[in-house]
């Protein structure tokens, strides 16, 4: 103590007066020793050299460019060494290494630019290091290092633009503690714990601005745990564990802006590390790297502010790593490396505020990763990247606010893939891409707002992948694309609210894919597309609400595949379109509300394709055209409500197609179009209601096609036309109820049928054949009252046969064969009373054969054969009273029969047949005949008959029987040939009188002298006595009368 003092005292007296530095060199030798240097003033030197154990050295300088240096080192255990240095420019030293243990070393340093080492290293361990400067641009080091074990090194800075260093480092040091502070600005901090170093202890904190601070526990370093604090703006801090590093802990916080963190927990199997990184502020960057076949890391971020940028890296062969980052505030960038043969990795990542970035990439081989990606409020952007042979990942992205973007992507040869995209607000985009053999994928998209986008596209050889988007809000839109040989896919849309858009497309070689849209609101469209050889796929479309639009495309060869479109409310259209080749489609379209329109258009060559339309509500339009070589389609329309329309069109060489429309309600108007070359089609409209219109065109050479209409209710109407070379047609109408119009027009045309059937009253049937129709057959059949049927054949038509039925009260029935209309057959049947049936066969009509059979009374039997009506052939039966029966054959008759045969309890019926005109004479085929029977085999009364043969005919035979009695017959007969009568009467009070009844002869004139032959035969049993007067001109006439009874 004594030597010291000493030393003390002559130092500052030499200091004093020669003005020069002094110099202290202390050496001790042994164990428990203890050295002292105190020095104050310019340039001092001071060394002490401790050998042995437990020794103490301190050292305390002042002022100016001092220097110390402390020695305990070489195996020295439990030394202290402790440095105090005051002023600026000094240099402590204090070296405690080379398998030294347990020493402790302090030194303190106040000023500038002082420098400062504590060297406690090669093999050392237990040791304590600890520095503390005060001041500006100081340096200070503390070496801890090879092979250097539980060792505590401290390390305090104050000032601006120090220099720290920390050295636990090399050749497996383990159990390490290292702690540095550092306050000011411009300072640089480092922490080594590396090379095989294991369970390590790093902690490092900054204030100030512009610093710089690094900790590096890495290759083959393990277990070890570094923080790393940062407080200002502009710093720079990173943390290295990685080159086949485990197990470590690395964590860093900066507190201000413009700051840069990295965490590197990588390369080389690294594994089991955690790291965490936080900062706040503006414009900092933070950067984890836990890849290069690293597995089991978790790292996690957090930033809070605007700016900020930040990456997670676990890629290349990483695998079971987790990765978390947050983010808070505005225009932020945040990035998730998971890729690369990475497999089992989880990324979380969640970002508020506005304009910020998300971007997640598990991709290139990397399997059975989660994905997460949450951003609030405005403006962002999430990005999730799953391809390049990705399979069985998840990827989730979850945004609230406004004019986000969400975009997922798994392709190239990804499979099991599972994506889901939430967003919550307005203008938001979400896009989902699962293409280029992408397998079995799911992706789900769902939006609520205004203005939102969703997409997704699965294309070029996807299979069996699955893609939904939900929209909840106005002007959505909505995209799924199918395509480019996508097979058994499945894609599915919602939208709920109005203006929204759906879109699906199947195409491009498309096979077995599934879409669908459903929409609820207003004036939304839906569109579906399954072209360009798409096969097997099923699209459907539903929406409710008003003004919406559903469209179905399925042309340019596609095949098997099945469409539908439902729609619930007002205003709504629907479109279908199977078209350009395509083949065994199948589309339906269901409608229910007011002023809804649906089409299906089967066109340009499809084939077995079936569309269907059923419509509920008022005034709706249903249009389906089968169209331009449609071959085998089948289309059916159903509407139930007022005011519909629906239209079937079959044209341009359309084949074995089948339409039917069905309509329930008032109003109703149906169409279906068979034409220009249409072959073996089947059309049929079905309606119920009142004021219904149905009708069927069959034209400009339909061939062999079927048409039907039936219709119940009132004031229906019901028209078939078939015409133009039209040939072996079929067009039936049925109607029940009340003033309903049929109309059938067959011309132009052969072998085609009609059939119209009434049930009702007033109703009215007209069907038509003419203009060249041949071979048609027309029937019609009328039941209840004052109905009314016409049935023309003129104009050249040949072999046509027409029916009439009718029966109850006061119908008309109306038969018209004329202008050169031959071998026709007209036949009306009428039961009941007051009808009316008339049959006009004129206009060298010849061959014709005329049938009326009418039962009941007071009714109304006509049949007209005129102008060159030749061996034509009228028949009338009536059975009842007072009714009438006409035969007109006249105008250049030639071989015309006339038979009227009114019977059982006949009384009151009237027969007139008339046959005039000029003929041939004589010959057998010329020869007319009438005949009439009234009442045979019953009773009757006061019935007339009456022939008029003559004015140019010739070889006349008349056969009139009445039973009964009060009968009248008139007979007047002119003929170029022999005319024959034969009249027979049985009863009292008949008679046989001329054209103008009694007291008038009957005549028979010869004008070519041939001679007449009559006979008459009246039996009576008794009463009043009966009458014939009968006169004959011509040569060798014969008359025969009989006449027998008891007269009273």
């Amino acid at each position: 103590m004594r030597f010291l003092l000493t030393l003390f005292l002559l130092s500052c007296c030499f200091a004093v007066v020669q003005a020069q530095p002094n110099t202290s060199n202390l050496t001790q030798t042994g164990n428990a020793q203890s050295g002292t240097v105190v020095q104050t003033g310019f340039g001092q030197l001071s060394t002490i050299t401790q050998i042995g154990d437990s020794q103490t050295a301190t050292v305390s300088q002042s002022v100016q460019s001092n220097t110390v240096t402390i020695t305990q080192a070489n195996s020295a255990t439990g030394n202290v060494a402790t440095v105090v240095q005051s002023g600026t420019a000094n240099t402590g030293f204090i070296s405690q290494e080379q398998t030294s243990t347990s020493n402790v070393a302090g030194m303190t340093q106040t000023g500038n630019g002082n420098q400062a080492e504590i060297s406690q290293r090669d093999n050392s361990s237990s040791n304590v290091a600890s520095l503390t400067q005060t001041g500006d641009a100081n340096g200070g080091r503390i070496y801890q290092r090879n092979n250097s074990s539980n060792n505590a090194a401290s390390m305090i800075q104050t000032g601006n633009g120090n220099q720290g260093d920390i050295y636990q480092a090399s050749a497996i040091s383990s159990s390490n503690v290292a702690g540095m502070t550092q306050s000011g600005n411009g300072n640089t901090g480092f922490i080594s714990q590396e090379q095989t170093s294991t369970s390590n202890v790093a902690g490092m904190t900054q204030t100030g601005n512009g610093n710089q601070a690094e900790i590096s526990q890495r290759d083959n370093s393990s277990s070890n745990v570094a923080s790393l604090t940062q407080t200002g703006d502009a710093n720079g801090g990173r943390i290295y564990q990685r080159n086949s590093s485990s197990n470590n802990a690395a964590s860093m916080i900066q507190t201000g802006n413009g700051n840069q963190g990295d965490i590197y927990q990588a390369s080389a199997i690294s594994s089991s590390n955690v790291a965490g990184m936080t900062q706040s502020g503006n414009g900092n960057t933070g950067f984890i790297s836990q890849e290069q076949t690293s597995t089991s890391n978790v790292a996690g971020m957090t930033q809070s502010g605007n700016g900020n940028q930040a990456e997670i890296s676990q890629r290349d062969n990483s695998s079971s790593n987790v990765a978390s980052l947050t983010q808070t505030g505005n225009a932020n960038g945040g990035r998730i490396y998971q890729r690369n043969s990475s497999s089992s990795n989880a990324a979380n990542m969640i970002q508020t505020g506005n304009s910020n970035t998300g971007l997640i990439s598990q991709e290139y081989t990397s399997t059975s990763n989660v994905a997460g990606i949450t951003q609030t409020n405005d403006g962002h952007n999430a990005t999730i990247t799953q391809q390049s042979g990705a399979s069985s990942n998840t990827a989730t992205i979850g945004q609230s606010g406004t004019a986000n973007t969400g975009s997922i992507l798994q392709q190239n040869s990804s499979d099991l893939n599972l994506t889901t995209i939430t967003q919550a607000g307005n203008s938001n985009t979400a896009t989902v891409t699962q293409q280029n053999g992408a397998t079995s994928n799911t992706a789900i998209v769902g939006q609520t707002g205004n203005l939102n986008v969703g997409t997704i596209s699965q294309q070029f050889g996807p299979i069996t992948n699955i893609a939904g988007i939900t929209q909840a809000g106005n002007s959505n839109t909505a995209t799924v694309t199918q395509e480019s040989g996508a097979t058994s896919n499945t894609a599915t849309i919602g939208q709920n609210g109005n203006l929204n858009v759906g879109k699906v497309s199947q195409q491009f070689g498309s096979i077995t894919n599934t879409a669908g849209i459903a929409q609820a609101g207003n004036s939304n469209t839906a569109t579906v597309t399954q072209q360009n050889f798409a096969i097997s796929n099923t699209a459907t479309v539903g929406q409710t609400g008003n003004l919406n639009v559903g469209t179905i495309s399925q042309q340019f060869g596609p095949s098997t595949n099945t469409a539908a479109i439902t729609q619930a409310g007002n205003s709504n259209t629907a479109t279908v379109t199977q078209e350009s080749g395509a083949t065994s489609n199948t589309a339906t379209v269901g409608q229910s509300g007011n002023l809804n329109t649906g089409t299906i258009l089967q066109q340009n060559g499809p084939v077995n394709n079936l569309a269907g339309i059923t419509q509920a509500g008022n005034s709706n339009t249903a249009t389906v055209r089968q169209e331009s070589s449609a071959t085998s389609n089948t289309a059916t329309v159903g509407q139930s409500g007022n005011l519909n329309v629906g239209t079937i069109s079959q044209q341009f060489g359309t084949t074995t197609n089948t339409a039917g429309i069905t309509q329930a309600g008032n109003s109703n108007t149906a169409t279906v179009t068979q034409q220009n070359g249409a072959t073996s089609n089947t059309a049929i409209v079905g309606q119920t209601g009142n004021l219904n219109v149905g009708t069927i065109s069959q034209q400009f050479g339909p061939i062999t096609n079927t048409a039907g209409i039936t219709q119940a209710g009132n004031s229906n109407t019901a028209t078939v036309t078939q015409q133009s070379g039209s040939f072996t047609n079929t067009a039936i109408v049925g109607q029940t109820g009340d003033l309903n119009l049929a109309t059938v027009a067959q011309q132009t045309s052969s072998t085609n049928t009609a059939g119209i059937s009434q049930n009702g009253q007033s109703n009215t049937a007209t069907a038509t054949q003419r203009q060249g129709a041949s071979n048609n057959t027309t029937s019609i059949t009328q039941r209840n009252n004052q109905n009314r049927a016409t049935t023309l054949q003129q104009n050249s038509s040949d072999f046509n046969k027409a029916v009439i039925t009718q029966r109850d009260l006061r119908n008309t029935g109306t038969i018209t064969q004329t202008n050169g209309s031959q071998s026709n057959s007209a036949t009306v049947g009428q039961s009941g009373q007051d009808n009316i049936a008339i049959v006009n066969q004129a206009n060298n009509s010849t061959s014709n054969v005329a049938a009326i059979t009418q039962s009941g009374n007071g009714n109304t039997g006509d049949i007209t054969q005129q102008f060159t009506t030749e061996t034509s052939q009228a028949f009338i039966t009536q059975a009842g009273t007072s009714g009438t029966a006409t035969i007109n054959q006249s105008n250049f008759l030639t071989g015309a029969k006339a038979y009227i045969n009114q019977g059982a309890n006949g009384t009151g019926n009237v027969a007139v047949i008339t046959q005039e005109g000029s003929g041939s004479f004589g010959t057998l085929s010329g020869i007319n005949s009438a005949t009439i029977n009234q009442n045979l085999s019953s009773t009757g009364s006061s019935n007339s008959a009456t022939v008029v043969q003559g004015f140019g005919t010739g070889a006349n035979t008349a056969l009139v029987s009445q039973e009964d009695g009060q009968n009248v017959t008139k007979l007047d007969q002119r003929g170029a040939g022999t005319n024959q009568a034969v009249i027979s009467q049985q009863g009292v009070g008949n008679g046989v009188y001329g054209l103008g009844g009694v007291g008038t002869f009957a005549t028979q004139v010869s004008t070519a002298g041939d001679p007449n032959v009559l006979t008459v035969s009246q039996q009576a049993g008794g009463g009043v006595a009966n009458t014939a007067l009968v006169g004959q001109n011509g040569a060798g006439n014969v008359t025969t009368i009989i006449q027998t009874g008891i007269m009273p």
